[in-house]
């Protein structure tokens, strides 16, 4: 027993070795000046190590201005600023280092230093050119330093609010209604399809002005696009979002699975009417995929595993109804390769998914891309009111000042001399 034990700790302190040993050197390098991605859990060291990066890139550079670091909150910002100082500052008066894993952070504060002295930067002096800061912060900062060619004019306040402007710019849009001549105009067609609740629409409006940065880029070319190439998007875009949904109930019920039900799915359609669903897994020999093209057989394959309810369905519901007759001789044997491939579902949530999915005939498709080309121009007919609205409040979001960073780096002619 004593043996055992032994070998067990003599195992385990081997794996332990390990994991420190490739944390030791995942953390060397991502010290090089190449690209990672950090993941860790909480108390792990990651803003430590970002700190040793940021002291390394310190080093290299031909001015501080070169390294941008990014956060969410200013006050992740800040805390990432004041480690990096009080790193340079302890280094430069040599105070004690209390734990063996920040002499590494030492010894890069002190190559950090003796570079800023080569290079006479004064970073302790002149802390603010270090520039860690917020991306909304990068944004403000790139839009203030070309604020005509960013289309802001100037540097407007943050709206504490926005919400309230999204809603008069759609409702400024929605009064244009006013001046259209035919129900066939954008907003009449909206608002026809909307069933003229004014409120809802101005509200789903209101709703998406506030992610336009998600639309704006490629709403543009439904504009001028022929209502089959619109059909044919949209298509594209169902049939990508039901393939991911496809793909989840896959992983749930993968080939093997599927091939074990099989022979019971054939044995209930063999023993129902040609006009009952489960029928058209009479002919059931090949594993479904995710491809879109096979959500309808998905959703006949649920009718067998599934109850209405949206619950797993036990054997006890195997009756004629479902194609197990009574004295049956095979339906015990069926019955049992049925509790089998149902005990090895493991996520009925994402098979349950699948009937939320859209069943879209071409000829609906066609139908509703007029709608969409009516919404896409309503949509930009809300965006300009918006940029009105934000004018003459002298506010605007967040959303605005990215946009307008991205127009200061970048015009017609392509990179501008910010960029």
């Amino acid at each position: 027993m004593t043996q055992s034990y032994s070998s067990d700790f003599i195992k385990q302190e081997a794996i332990l070795h390990d994991l420190i040993s490739q944390d030791t050197q995942h953390r060397q390098d991502a010290l090089t000046l190449q690209s990672f991605i950090v993941e860790a859990p909480a108390g792990a060291g990651k803003t430590e190590l970002l700190t040793q990066r940021y002291l390394k890139l310190l080093s290299v550079v031909n001015a501080p201005e070169e390294i941008i670091a990014l956060t969410f909150t200013n006050k992740a910002a800040a805390e990432m600023r004041n480690r990096i100082l009080k790193s340079l500052d302890d280094a430069q008066k040599n105070a004690p280092v209390d734990a063996l894993h920040k002499q590494q952070t030492r010894d890069l504060a002190l190559a950090a230093l003796q570079h800023a002295k080569h290079q006479q930067w004064q970073l302790l002096a002149q802390p603010s050119r270090l520039r860690i800061l917020t991306i909304d912060a990068l944004c403000s900062s790139l839009s203030a330093q070309m604020p005509l060619l960013s289309r802001l004019g100037g540097q407007p306040r943050v709206a504490d609010d926005p919400d309230a402007h999204y809603l008069e710019a759609a409702k400024r849009t929605l009064a244009m209604v006013a001046q259209e001549k035919s129900i066939d105009a954008p907003i009449s067609a909206v608002l026809t399809f909307m069933q003229n609740d004014m409120q809802t629409l101005a509200d789903l409006l209101a709703n998406m002005l506030a992610k336009r940065e998600q639309w704006l880029p490629i709403i543009g070319s439904h504009q001028h696009a022929a209502i089959e190439e619109i059909s044919a998007q949209c298509a594209h875009i169902i049939d990508a979002c039901i393939e991911d949904k496809l793909r989840q109930a896959y992983q749930t019920f993968p080939d093997h699975l599927q091939h074990i039900l099989m022979p019971v799915a054939r044995f209930a359609a063999s023993n129902l009417t040609e006009d009952h669903p489960l029928n058209a897994l009479l002919d059931w020999h090949h594993p479904l995929s995710f491809e879109a093209s096979h959500l309808s057989q998905w959703l006949t394959l649920l009718q067998l595993i599934m109850t209405s309810s949206g619950e797993i369905r036990k054997s006890g519901g195997l009756n004629v109804k479902m194609g197990f007759p009574k004295d049956h001789p095979d339906k015990k044997l069926h019955i049992d390769t049925f509790e089998q491939v149902i005990a090895s579902i493991q996520q009925a949530d994402a098979l349950l998914a699948l009937r939320q999915l859209p069943v879209v005939t071409p000829q609906e498709l066609l139908e509703n891309s007029r709608i969409v080309q009516a919404f896409s121009t309503v949509l930009q007919y809300a965006a300009a009111h918006l940029l009105h609205v934000f004018q003459s409040g002298g506010e605007v979001d967040f959303v605005a000042i990215s946009r307008a960073a991205i127009n200061a780096l970048s015009d017609e002619q392509g990179a501008t001399d910010l960029a």
